[in-house]
């Protein structure tokens, strides 16, 4: 019986311990994808558009470090400008 335990909870942790480990491989590579800060980032946004941001999230898409930068326009409006972690420059901005 506590043998039988033993191994549920193994079996447990593991499958709950490799989607968090994917995470974490993922996070760190793209934190190495990235070669301007997230700082910089939020500055490329608001020099595109007079706003306030209010979240930056770093992302893959198309296979390159991206920021997502969620802002909230002169209109009140909230936007997203998206920012090329490696160059800077604005991929779109919606």
């Amino acid at each position: 019986m506590r043998t039988a335990a033993l191994v549920i909870a193994m079996l447990v942790l593991t499958v709950w311990a490799s989607p968090a480990m994917a995470l974490l491989e993922t996070d760190k590579e793209l934190v190495s994808m990235a070669q301007i800060s997230l700082q910089k980032a939020v500055d490329i946004a608001i020099a595109k558009v007079p706003v306030k941001a209010y979240e930056v999230e770093l992302e893959k898409e198309d296979g390159r470090a991206v920021y997502e930068v969620k802002i909230i326009d002169t209109s009140n409006e909230k936007r997203k400008v998206h920012v090329d972690a490696k160059t800077g420059d604005i991929l779109k901005s919606k």
